[in-house]
């Protein structure tokens, strides 16, 4: 089994104190394992029991300027 993923461009997006929205554009949707690989990543480098919602989309929002905006918080 592998974790690798077709993810061309991505945000993450803080919609509560311990919940975060990942936006992502992928030709295939994230497997469970691709999803919990990226979980256990976060467990490891930010901290533990954070939510995660995974959201494939077709185009992401960017800023007038073109640029993606790649964290942004809802707070």
């Amino acid at each position: 089994m592998t974790t690798n993923a077709n993810v061309k461009e991505f945000i993450v997006e803080q919609i509560k104190i311990d919940t975060f929205k990942i936006a992502y554009i992928a030709t295939e949707a994230l497997s469970q394992l691709q999803q919990k690989a990226v979980l256990l990543a976060v467990d490891t480098y930010l901290e533990s029991n954070l939510n995660l919602i995974f959201e494939q989309k077709v185009n992401l929002e960017r800023e007038v300027s073109g640029k993606l905006k790649q964290f942004r918080s809802i707070l």
